[in-house]
């Protein structure tokens, strides 16, 4: 039981930092500002939902491919 609580409390982690990169990534590139940093953010934060197998990954990484198009 103490196991499965704690890699649940894990995968919730991991899930909020997607989460955050993901705003870091949108604030990001509405301010213009760090915006080199954007990729790497999205990147990890498809990994994470991917992990998951959550489907934002593929949104994740069509975004990535639309930005490498700029």
């Amino acid at each position: 039981m103490l196991r499965a609580a704690t890699t649940l409390r894990a995968e919730e982690a991991t899930h909020y930092e997607a989460q955050a990169l993901v705003a870091l990534a949108d604030i990001a590139e509405r301010t213009g500002l760090r915006r080199a940093d954007v990729p790497g953010w999205l990147e990890r934060a498809a990994d994470i939902h991917e992990e998951g197998g959550s489907p934002l990954a593929s949104d994740l990484r069509a975004r990535l491919r639309a930005g490498e198009e700029e």
